[in-house]
């Protein structure tokens, strides 16, 4: 055991328990040996001083027993050349290294006592300076008592022994009376200390101040000391009395005639001058250390028994915490209950499992002195071993030339078979030359942690650092350890540099927001398999099979009904205009274009890579162009083009992967089957907006409409509707598969009849529509090729414009309802306002509307999923509540009013407040943000700014228009996230100012930039670069007579809203916004120039605020 300052050092530094006990062991002996060394020193001076007959103390030579060692050395060692000099230095400088070290380490431990408990850590200048200067009041105090010591009665050792004796031994006693005594509590600990310094101080200061001296060893002669006169003879038998040193005490010495020798007669006088007896002050301060153990333990044994039942301690006592011995007596009585009160109350005491029969050998163990025990347990279970999968690839080091020369021979064999089957040659031919060019390889590859960025400068570091580390273990030297930790260190900078070298390149390589996404999220350890959202329990194969009958079966359901219950046939509207019977030939600059604007993607269908198609383009440029006209002209769409490749796609990431009905089935057709139907689209488009076939609310698919102009619009009726006083109710129509059950026949009907389509246009899209197929593809592994009755294809270039073609009718039913309506594309919502009075009358229209359109869907064979359509009751008045009726039926079915709906990505409430929109948004953003900081040591600045526009800013943008008026309390939220942002990218601090930040970065606030968005809208408007919908919603303005403001492209400003939300509209919003801008701004030429010069505006002005 060791409780002294040094020795709980030397415990401390020790890397484990074993090795503390070793040291502790091998300090006894060596402590042992420093005490007989130090006896032996003293019974050798001591013999020398009586062999010589002469006391230096009594003789006046030394005035203290302290100087008796240094004496002898320069008395009996004088013969020995430099030995007096060797003695003093090594005494000086031992004395001086011993004090510093103890003032260093006492000052230490003051400052860190002090500082710990303190609420505000000082800095590290701080703490030094508070160390000196407790170092310099510790060591004057210290040298102070160092001078005071030769005023003390005895050695000093006597004192030092007493301090420490009355200080260690309540250390002691608390050790033993806890390993002892398992009732042992804070009350008799406490009382146990108090009483035992108290007892010990009184009896050091009592026994330097009344006890006795100890007496002087025998014999103690001055008779042949030179140095004094010779007023004693030998032979005298006269008594001669000397004072020693301390003037307390008086020997008297007389002279043994027989021995020749004077011995002393020594009568101690132990009575000091003061009338104070007590026998404990006469005691050895060797025996203080026992009698404050002994007092520590009986007063802490004694108060402790009697405030047992006031402090629960059995309960909680550990046993490991007693001695074995007592360990084993208290347990055997029954005193101690082993099991700690906190087990089976936490989580770390229980094994969760989802089948108990899956844990076997459950052991509790308690080996550890800790609050919880060991759970071990066995399951049946083993290491999975590496995942082996067979890849197909192709070598990508091609030699571009020789392909590019092979393509060219190819092209100008097409051109001799025009008249034939192009596609099918254009396939063979071209994968001959792959095949050739770049052979097909099948491999077997171990999925293992990818490490991209591994350099053969990281593997040298590694292994010289494996070799260091073998060498320090071997040796055990300061210098090998010095050098591990070197080269461990230059390995981690060089891995954090190759990292952020490797991350920040792949995402300057990003072009499209998926890959960076992916980035992202390798970055962040979220990367995983392209096929990980998959069930694997099932082998692929099979599961492909599963999928591709799933999504058969699943449409076949959704039919069945539809075709049992509608009798009648739907109704079509007549077109009376200029019907487009054939398509124009294209050209091969035309075509060049399209491939060339489109995004390179490839899919196992193609005959050659888009990537290489794209590099030879200038040699099959005319046999795709041969193949294009070709089909438009015949009306024919080749049977390749018709054939899809389906990867199932999980439709929310929170969804199981083991629910096949999670799952979408997304298409993958080849790519030159995507550039016909561009092309066809382009024809088509100029032959709907020349006739106006296109419902003017609907979104989806068409140039400057998007999902923001959508709701820019709904969001300005209804505000403009709760401006009135109205209450408003918005309901959005959810289609199960609605592009999967499109009817063939209906589509075509509907094309020829209502949309003027015939000829070999017509035939064409009976041909596209008709002989589909497609199978299923997973890990390689695909199923039988399925039948297509129904539908258009989701990845498909015409599928979404088909659809809206299909679904036309649907906005004329509503409006004969007098009902709103817009659409985009699936998504229909419909909404009207009343007056609160007329709400129930309201609440009836909108159920016989919803039915109608329901029976619509049906005879259209489109099915509407009731269980996900929601009801919004909306209103501005923050006073009254809209809910005047909490449901609607539609048919049979009740649909109860929400508070708040997901529309096109953004959440409408009741309360048109848009809190919940920004309450998900800020939610969102914040989990990016974290991701993004996790990374963020791997990037540089500009990666980091890239992954903060991605991710963050566009989400902040997103739809913001309809943010417009919104207190800045609403908006704080969005703006604290911009700021964090902004802290990130340039790694700064919280309190840093954010001006320089957004002036650095060339940001926008979001309040600013929800002004932003409204005025490049108003140009749109302006312009005729919005939809029609939006452009309706403003006016210029025209003065009522000549006046220059004429000239100045004025919006016309609406009267001023009755309410106090009114302004947020976007037909009372753009005027002001616009309006507000400087002429040379509003007279832009292009949208780009425009957003340049409003941009610059708007930072300036938000830079001359701040």
């Amino acid at each position: 055991m060791a409780f002294d300052q040094a020795s709980l050092q030397r415990i401390r530094s020790m890397k484990s328990v074993q090795a503390a006990m070793v040291s502790t062991l091998l300090n006894i002996p060596f402590t042992l040996l420093y005490g007989i060394l130090l006896l032996n020193i003293g019974v050798v001076i001591y013999a020398y001083f009586a062999h010589i007959e002469c006391d230096p103390l009594k003789s006046g030579a030394i005035s203290s027993k302290n100087q008796l060692a240094p004496y002898f050395v320069l008395h009996a060692m004088n013969d020995l050349p430099g030995m007096a000099g060797f003695y003093l230095a090594t005494l000086f400088c031992g004395s001086l290294s011993t004090l510093s070290s103890g003032i260093n380490a006492l000052a230490a431990i003051i400052v860190e006592g002090v500082l710990s408990s303190c609420a505000h850590k000082p800095s590290e200048r701080q703490a030094t300076i508070i160390t000196k200067l407790v170092v310099a009041v510790v060591g004057s105090a210290i040298v102070g008592l160092t001078f005071a010591a030769q005023f003390m009665r005895g050695p000093v050792t006597q004192m030092v022994g007493s301090i420490n004796g009355s200080f260690g031994s309540p250390v002691v006693g608390v050790f033993l009376l806890s390993a002892l005594v398992p009732w042992a509590n804070k009350y008799g600990v406490t009382a146990g200390v108090i009483s035992s310094v108290a007892f010990m101080l009184t009896l050091t200061l009592g026994g330097q101040t009344y006890g006795a001296l100890p007496r002087p060893l025998s014999p103690a002669s001055i008779s042949r000391c030179h140095f004094l006169n010779n007023t004693a003879r030998i032979g005298d038998s006269a008594i001669n009395k000397t004072t020693s040193a301390d003037s307390s005490q008086t020997v008297d010495y007389s002279v043994d005639n027989s021995s020749g020798l004077r011995i002393a007669d020594i009568q101690s006088k132990t009575s000091s001058p003061y009338d104070v007896k007590f026998f404990l002050f006469d005691i050895s301060y060797e025996w203080y250390t026992v009698v404050g153990t002994l007092i520590c333990m009986i007063i802490g044994l004694v108060v402790s028994f009697l405030t047992r039942n006031t402090v629960s301690t059995t309960s909680k006592l550990s046993p490991k915490l007693m001695f074995p011995f007592c360990r084993k007596f208290w347990i055997k009585r029954g005193s101690i209950k082993p099991t700690p009160e906190s087990f089976n109350k936490h989580i770390l005491d229980w094994v969760v499992t989802p089948d108990i029969s899956l844990i076997s050998n459950l052991q509790v163990m308690d080996k550890c002195i800790s609050n919880h025990k060991v759970i071990v347990f066995d399951l049946p279970f083993c290491k999975p071993k590496p995942v082996k999968r067979t890849i197909t690839c192709r070598n990508k080091n091609i030699d571009n030339q020789k392909l590019g020369t092979a393509i060219q021979g190819v092209a100008e064999e097409m051109k001799k078979d025009y008249n034939k089957n192009l596609v099918d040659i254009y396939n063979r031919k071209l994968k001959e030359l792959l095949d050739i060019y770049a052979p097909l390889k099948t491999r077997i590859v171990t999925d293992r942690p990818s490490v991209p960025w591994m350099t053969s400068h990281i593997k040298n570091l590694k292994t010289e650092r494996r070799r260091a580390e073998r060498k320090w273990h071997s040796t055990s030297l300061c210098v090998h350890r010095d050098i591990y930790r070197d080269l461990n260190r230059k390995l981690k900078n060089a891995i954090e540099t190759a990292k952020k070298y490797y991350y920040c390149h792949k995402i300057e390589e990003c072009l499209t927001s998926k890959a960076l996404y992916n980035v992202a999220n390798t970055l962040s350890g979220k990367g995983g398999n392209s096929q990980g959202s998959i069930p694997k329990t099932i082998p692929a194969d099979k599961l492909a099979e599963r999928f591709g009958n799933f999504f058969i079966e699943k449409i076949a359901k959704i039919r069945k009904p539809m075709d049992a219950a509608s009798s009648s046939l739907p109704s079509f509207d007549c077109f009376d205009g200029d019907c487009m019977m054939m398509f124009e030939p294209v050209t091969k600059e035309d075509v060049m274009k399209i491939i060339k604007a489109s995004p390179p993607k490839s899919c196992c269908l193609d005959p050659i890579p888009t990537p290489l198609l794209v590099i030879h383009l200038e040699h099959l440029i005319e046999p795709i162009t041969a193949m294009i006209n070709q089909s438009l002209l015949s009306g024919i769409v080749p049977v390749s083009f018709k054939h899809a490749v389906v990867l199932p796609l999980l439709k929310k990431p929170n969804l199981s992967p083991e629910e096949l009905s999670n799952f979408r089935p997304v298409s993958n057709l080849p790519f030159l089957s995507k550039i016909l139907e561009k092309v066809v689209l382009l024809q088509l488009k100029k032959h709907l907006t020349k006739n106006n076939l296109l419902d003017n609310f609907q979104s989806a698919c068409r140039e400057f409409h998007n999902t923001e102009t959508a709701l820019l619009k709904v969001q300005n009726d209804l505000i403009c509707a709760a401006d009135k006083g109205h209450t408003s109710i918005l309901a959005l129509l959810d289609l199960s598969a609605a592009f999967d059950t499109i009817d063939h026949s209906i589509l075509l009907e509907r094309l020829s009849k209502t949309f003027g389509l015939s000829g070999v246009v017509l035939k064409w899209f009976s041909s596209y529509v008709s002989g589909r197929t497609q199978f299923i593809m997973i890990n390689n592994q695909t199923s039988p090729v399925f039948d297509l009755n129904y539908g258009v294809p989701q990845g498909s270039v015409l599928g979404p414009v088909l659809y809206t073609i299909y679904t036309k009718p649907l906005g004329t039913l509503i409006q004969s309802f007098d009902l709103c309506y817009h659409m985009y594309a699936d998504d229909t919502q419909v909404y009207s306002s009343s007056r609160p009075e007329n709400f129930t009358t309201l609440v009836k229209k909108f159920e016989s509307c919803i039915s109608h359109v329901k029976n619509w869907m049906i005879v259209n064979k489109l099915k509407m999923n009731e269980d996900k359509t929601e009801l919004l009751a909306c209103s501005i008045d923050r006073k009254a509540s809209p809910y005047v009726v909490d449901h609607m039926y539609i048919d049979s079915d009740q649909i109860l009013l929400s508070s708040k709906a997901k529309n096109l990505g953004v959440y409408f409430d009741s309360k048109l407040s848009m809190t919940p929109h920004i309450s998900h948004l800020a939610q969102i953003m914040l989990l990016e943000l974290r991701r993004i900081k996790q990374i963020r040591s791997f990037l540089n600045e500009g990666a980091v700014k890239t992954l903060v526009s991605s991710f963050i800013l566009s989400r902040l943008d997103y739809c913001n228009s309809l943010l417009y008026g919104l207190p800045m309390d609403t908006l704080k939220r969005l703006q604290l996230i911009q700021n964090n942002a902004a802290r990130l990218i340039l790694k700064k601090r919280k309190r840093d100012h954010l001006t320089p930040m957004f002036r650095h970065l060339h940001w926008l606030p979001v309040q600013t930039r929800i002004k932003y968005k409204i005025a490049v809208l108003c140009f749109k408007c302006v312009h005729g670069y919005a939809p029609n919908y939006l452009v309706d919603l403003v006016g210029m303005y025209v003065p009522t007579c000549s006046l220059r403001s004429g000239n100045k492209a004025l919006l016309s400003v609406p009267c001023k809203p009755s309410r106090k939300d009114g302004h947020r509209a976007f037909a009372q919003c753009a005027p002001v916004v616009w309006n507000a801008l400087p002429l040379s701004i509003r007279e832009a030429s292009s949208i780009s120039q425009f957003k340049t010069l409003l941009k610059t505006h708007l930072f300036t002005a938000h830079e001359d605020l701040n």
